[in-house]
């Protein structure tokens, strides 16, 4: 099963702001996915040009372009999804009055109106580029705050040195993770929206360290890839979204950096014990691939001329993530683990579906060894076992983040 898990169409809005360069990465990031049309407004010209845009699959228009076809606005609000990047302060302010002075901002509130009607969740989408000072405006911020939500999504900047020498929050997130989050189509209207917000999404992922001594350790190959694809996934869905990882995390998405697997038990457990002070259930998303074995843990760093060879390591039982986080699961909460194996057969499928009546899960993916290692057009073939049925997914790793949320919210809310 594969479905329209990406979108096929995109607007791109850029605006004047020393991030501007950042689009044309943006772009070459997401036309081999999805056909792009990119709107320059007249201060981003002053910054990048046409030529910049020009690659196979993506159209890009200037303010005299609409002069030409002055329906233009109404032709690029036909997309899937609507993004501004960068977005200044400026374009913000004048989008939640609906304002429509340019050709950007016409298209833009063109969108929204089309989204209205169709009453599914798919906001305008401004990651927001601007001076701290300007940010924390008064006016600004209370503006943003009432519009930010159903039609218009800001997505926060990220705090680093900025290009007028200040440092702090202003910084536009990345292209590299902002191009996955895009192309995820995640199918969500305005009914099951209320119900999503019930939820908190904790996701783990990448590989946990089994530490010998002081300095080394066993782990794995996992890359933590997938973790993340995921949150960016049930991020865009509309969940309250924590990412627990051992390997990179988002600006997306709030995460948490742990090491081990007590640590990242300790987190996990936090996370949900905190969404139930908060009245919220629970969906755990346990992709980290999780040592099964600790050794015995030396003090200091083991010397060579310390020890005598063949040097013999005691492994012992890891802490079980999942059987622990199973004693305090709810009854709306929901538990989605994964089954790392040599090849899907019958066999290996049985071990599979042992492991999830023993640990508490409602769905396990059992996928195979051959699927880990980082690249989002990596091949990835998985089965999801329910407790009642079964599903097969081939595709790409990004086509399986929405693939999966899309299953979830169908299953629990339609």
């Amino acid at each position: 099963m594969r479905g329209k898990n990406l979108i096929e169409s995109l607007t791109l809005g850029v605006t004047g702001s020393s991030a501007s360069y950042k689009a044309a990465k943006l772009v070459s990031l997401l036309s081999p996915w999805a056909k792009v049309n990119v709107i320059l407004t007249p201060a981003a010209e002053k910054f990048v040009k046409k030529p910049l845009f020009w690659r196979p699959g993506v159209e890009c228009y200037t303010e005299s372009d609409w002069w030409q076809s002055k329906f233009l606005h109404l032709e690029l609000k036909n997309v899937d999804a609507f993004v501004i990047a960068p977005c200044t302060v400026n374009t913000a302010m004048k989008l939640t009055t609906g304002i429509a002075d340019n050709l950007l901002l016409a298209t833009a509130v063109a969108f929204a109106g089309k989204i209205e009607k169709q009453e599914i969740y798919n906001p305008i989408y401004c990651a927001l580029a601007a001076n701290p000072n300007m940010l924390e405006a008064p006016m600004v911020k209370k503006r943003l705050k009432l519009q930010d939500g159903v039609a218009i999504k800001f997505i926060d900047s990220l705090t680093g040195k900025l290009a007028c020498g200040d440092v702090g929050r202003g910084r536009m997130i990345e292209p590299e993770e902002l191009a996955p989050f895009l192309l995820m189509n995640v199918n969500v209207n305005f009914g099951n929206l209320k119900e999503i917000k019930n939820y908190r999404v904790i996701v783990s992922g990448g590989a946990t360290k089994a530490y010998i001594d002081s300095v080394r350790f066993i782990t794995n190959s996992a890359s933590g890839e997938l973790a993340r694809l995921l949150a960016l996934a049930f991020a865009k869905a509309g969940f309250e979204t924590v990412l627990v990882t051992t390997s990179r995390p988002l600006g997306l998405v709030k995460s948490v950096l742990v090491d081990t697997a007590k640590e990242m038990l300790s987190v996990v457990k936090n996370e949900w014990l905190g969404a139930r002070n908060s009245q919220k259930n629970v969906i755990y998303v346990s992709s980290a691939a999780i040592s099964d074995f600790t050794p015995k843990r030396y003090s200091k760093k083991i010397r060579k001329s310390e020890v005598e060879f063949p040097f013999k390591l005691e492994l012992y039982p890891e802490v079980d993530v999942l059987k622990e986080l199973f004693s305090i699961k709810g009854k709306k909460d929901f538990i989605v683990g994964f089954s790392l194996l040599d090849s899907i057969d019958s066999e290996a499928l049985n071990v599979a579906k042992q492991k999830m009546r023993s640990k508490g899960m409602d769905l396990v993916v059992a996928n195979i060894v051959s699927n880990m290692g980082a690249g989002e057009k990596k091949s990835y073939v998985a089965k999801l076992l329910f407790a009642e049925n079964e599903l097969e997914f081939y595709g790409e790793k990004l086509e399986f983040a929405p693939f999966l949320v899309n299953l979830l919210i169908s299953k629990l809310f339609c």
